[in-house]
């Protein structure tokens, strides 16, 4: 079976369809990839195999992002010509717009028309994480969802019967070289600094905590939190204790938290509705290098935190309460075996077992 992978303007969207084009091409299926430059966003080197990427670069460097699609739709035919493919996979809703197979321009999100599907394509149509837009989703032959929740609530609004299957965004684990005890104390925070992720009162919480306890913050930093968090971490109190490691790459982010003991996930309720039931890629990495993880409440958080074990919820992120969540994963002997998340990741999280529920699904379509 081969797959063509098409990517828009989300770049943070590569990292988990990464694994997955990784793990079915380990699986001994045939993979293409096609994304757009826009403004210098493009993959890391290193992502794909060059004789399988097809990269757009739009011919006038001032071109509008809602040109772009018009791109990928002309890059996706030629594939075509070219090649035999089974599958097409959206990973985004630009590529989506670019390559649903509808009758007639429809006005999308953004404004601009969506171009129909090639003539003569004998393929499924997915999309690899979705949403919202149930309209958008119902015009494909699948869609994938990183919750399940999320799943159930698009199925339930699209007018048919949505073949669909919950593929959980995580890193791929080649071999069992993650160690399952971590450095007692170490707690990481990986992704983008900002207010909203609630850093400052994790640094507030620090400062509660014995002098063995070190935060370890990699990613970003937000320009306007910049001074902030610079002045935040200048305090006495926190001397030696808070390390700006800046941004990482990804295989340095994944050595981090390998070694790290405790991981922090939490979304302000209000920044949107998708902050209510978020699937963040940086608990499924905690997981994968079983590493507790001190989370928000929402549904998804709750779920892999409460009922599969792999953490602590806590439904208010003042800096009393991270201290106190911080001090149950410490103390607990509850959080004291760290193979229960080696085994979760084998259960249910393992990219290879995901590649095979994908497989399947498309397998009873085309």
């Amino acid at each position: 079976m081969t797959f063509c992978f098409v990517f828009g303007l989300e770049p943070w969207l590569l990292p988990p369809a990464v694994e997955m084009i990784e793990a079915l091409k380990s699986a001994g299926h045939g993979v293409k990839v096609i994304y757009a430059v826009y403004q210098g966003t493009k993959p890391d080197k290193g992502d794909f195999n060059a004789s399988d990427t097809f990269e757009i670069v739009p011919k006038s460097p001032g071109a509008k992002r809602l040109l772009i699609h018009q791109f990928i739709a002309e890059s996706v035919k030629k594939l075509m010509t070219q090649y035999s493919v089974d599958v097409i996979i959206a990973c985004d809703i630009l590529s989506l717009q670019a390559v649903n197979d509808i009758k007639g321009p429809v006005k999308g999100y953004w404004g601009f028309e969506i171009v129909s599907r090639p003539e003569k394509m004998k393929l499924s149509l997915g999309i690899y994480r979705a949403f919202r837009f149930p309209a958008w989703v119902e015009n494909c032959d699948f869609f994938l969802s990183p919750s399940k929740s999320r799943a159930d609530k698009i199925s339930a609004r699209c007018k048919k019967n949505m073949p669909h299957e919950v593929i959980y965004n995580c890193r791929l684990l080649k071999e069992e070289t993650v160690s399952v005890s971590g450095t007692p104390g170490k707690l990481v925070y990986t992704g983008r600094i900002s207010e909203t992720q609630y850093i400052s009162e994790i640094i507030d919480a620090i400062a509660l905590l014995p002098d063995n306890v070190e935060l370890h913050l990699a990613g970003p930093v937000d320009s306007g939190y910049n001074s902030t968090l610079l002045e935040k971490v200048k305090n006495s109190a926190l001397s030696g204790k808070v390390f700006l490691l800046g941004r990482l790459s990804r295989e340095e982010a994944y050595a981090l938290v390998d070694t790290a003991d405790i991981g922090f996930v939490f979304y302000n309720e209000n920044m949107g509705p998708e902050a209510q039931d978020p699937a963040p890629n940086k608990l499924s990495d905690y997981i994968a290098g079983n590493t507790w993880t001190l989370g928000g409440d929402q549904p998804y958080m709750k779920y892999w935190l409460e009922e599969r074990g792999a953490g602590v919820c806590i439904k208010t992120m003042d800096s009393k309460s991270i201290a106190d969540g911080i001090q149950k994963l410490l103390t607990d002997p509850k959080f004291k075996d760290k193979a229960v998340l080696h085994q979760l990741y084998n259960n249910e999280l393992n990219m290879y077992a995901q590649a095979e529920k994908l497989v399947m699904l498309v397998s009873t379509l085309i």
